[in-house]
């Protein structure tokens, strides 16, 4: 298992978080339990855990580290990665010895497609992400052609090529207008910040100046960079739209957002536990038992982003066991994702949209369904303001 360690990341951002649950605190608990009841694929589990520190200056150099651990030192058959995923060259490091990653950082389709050892079941491609947010809002009307679009684009790689193959054609699909778009250099670790608010507030500038009204964020770090963003206009008089998915965080960053922007925060988002702070909204069967596996493993989880992390770790654990089950036990790679690619819409997940996800040859990241979520003045959070929706 490989996490990131936020704790000193946050503080330097600014960002407070309710969490008080660990991820590797929540897996062990997690283990525990499924071992007691016989563990995955009739063997015990046993987990090997590396953090990573989200201030490294260098991710690139930690993913290498943590892969040669995986693959050398402490060498295991698939890991579960809530850190890189396909990104700083982790999950084709681990591919080329042979190793699965199952993760939270995609990049774009093509890019998970090519790497063959990945696979994401509660996280959504670049490439899928953001065509299904200017498709949704346009849906609901908070989207129309006489809006005028600010891009703010991280320049990676597979980032610029998600958004010239999928997002600029369904902004002529349907009839949007682009007034302007701002990159940020590619994120190569936490010292990126810095140039990423500069680019952040020239944008600001340039986007209001050319009468932009929808914000859409192009960027493996939307929730940084709505921060930033949502601060710095804040600062300027300046309230734009923003057009956000789930990896904005919405609710995670409302409360560190200046009160004034709330309003503005609107998207189309497949995470409940990172769209939405709704008291009202009853656990999903899956999500109900990874609480009580856990809770029978030693460790309680309460409060809607602890909810979320315990629901993330069991929706990698549920997925091996699922994958494990249609390989007929066999833990090799080749073998885990030649089983992926048939599982469909068999796989229900903890902690996404109504557990909904699908699985193909070439459809590595399982989210399937999404909904339109807002802000909500009356309970002064973030809820679902439509049906779920299928997201292709």
């Amino acid at each position: 298992m490989l996490y990131t360690s936020n704790g000193a990341a946050n503080a330097a951002l600014g960002v407070a978080t309710a969490a008080s649950s660990g991820p590797n605190t929540v897996m062990s608990a997690l283990v525990r339990a499924l071992n007691r009841r016989g563990g995955l694929a009739g063997r015990q589990l046993r987990v090997e855990y590396s953090a990573v520190d989200a201030t490294s200056s260098d991710y690139s150099t930690q993913a290498n580290a943590a892969c040669s651990k995986f693959t050398q030192d402490k060498p295991v058959p698939v890991v579960l990665d809530f850190a890189f995923g396909n990104r700083y060259g982790m999950a084709q490091c681990l591919a080329k010895r042979g190793v699965a990653d199952f993760g939270l950082g995609t990049s774009d389709t093509a890019g998970d497609n090519a790497v063959r050892m990945f696979a994401s079941p509660d996280w959504m491609t670049s490439s899928r992400r953001y065509p299904a947010v200017l498709a949704g809002l346009h849906q609901t009307g908070y989207l129309t052609s006489s809006n005028k679009i600010g891009v703010l684009l991280e320049n990676c790689p597979y980032l610029q090529r998600a958004y010239q193959r999928n997002v600029m054609p369904e902004v002529a699909r349907l009839g949007l207008h682009v007034a302007d778009t701002e990159g940020f250099d590619c994120t190569s670790g936490f010292s990126s910040a810095g140039p990423a608010s500069a680019s952040i507030q020239s944008a600001v500038l340039r986007f209001r100046s050319h009468g932009v009204d929808r914000v859409l964020i192009v960027s493996d770090y939307e929730q940084v960079a709505l921060l930033l963003l949502a601060n710095d206009a804040e600062s300027q008089g300046w309230r734009p739209g923003y057009m956000l998915s789930s990896a904005a965080q919405a609710e995670v960053m409302r409360a560190n957002i200046a009160s004034g922007q709330w309003p503005q925060l609107h998207g189309i988002g497949w995470s409940p536990g990172l769209d939405t702070d709704d008291p009202h909204r009853p656990l999903a069967a899956p999500d109900r038992r990874c609480l009580d596996l856990i809770k029978s493993g030693g460790v309680s989880v309460s409060g809607w982003q602890n909810i979320y992390v315990a629901t993330a770790v069991c929706s990698h654990v549920f997925f091996l066991d699922a994958a494990l089950g249609r390989s007929n036990g066999d833990a090799r790679a080749e073998a885990l994702m030649s089983a992926i690619g048939s599982l469909g819409a068999r796989f229900v997940a903890p902690g996404i949209l109504d557990g909904r996800t699908f699985f193909g040859p070439t459809r590595r990241d399982g989210p399937a369904a999404v909904a339109a979520f807002g802000y909500v003045a009356a309970c002064k959070c973030m809820r679902y303001t439509s049906a779920p929706f299928s997201a292709g």
